[in-house]
């Protein structure tokens, strides 16, 4: 999901330090790479299953037109919509690895989008 802020001046680098601590606080372990143009923030976190979820996010453009774009694992929706056709073939199990995997990421979408808006709302 891809978000834009235009006519904001938003300051890019506490933008990016923002989500760096978002992802800390979720106990995910980060790395960052900056560009001229744009930071890169990836974030692994182990869940206590020992599966791993990553997630990407890019910071990019000016302080009046700044974009941040979030990519989280693999894409799970297109295979949840076959469950029944997976669970009748013996795949139950994955199939319930894979929406609980969903799950994390779309509760992590909403609350990733509602930290960004409010950090954003408060400095602008």
């Amino acid at each position: 999901m891809k978000y834009q802020w235009i006519d904001k001046d938003i300051d890019r680098n506490s933008l990016v330090k923002a989500i760096e601590s978002f992802l800390q606080g979720k106990k995910f372990k980060i790395r960052r790479e900056d560009s001229e143009d744009s930071y890169k923030i990836l974030g692994i976190l182990r869940t206590p299953e020992d599966e791993t979820r990553s997630i990407l996010v890019t910071v990019s453009g000016i302080p009046s037109n700044l974009t941040v774009d979030l990519k989280v694992g693999d894409q799970t929706q297109s295979i949840l919509k076959y469950g029944s056709l997976i669970s009748f073939f013996g795949g139950g199990a994955w199939l319930l690895k894979k929406q609980k995997s969903a799950d994390f990421y779309q509760k992590f979408e909403e609350e990733f989008w509602n930290y960004i808006e409010s950090d954003v709302g408060s400095k602008v």
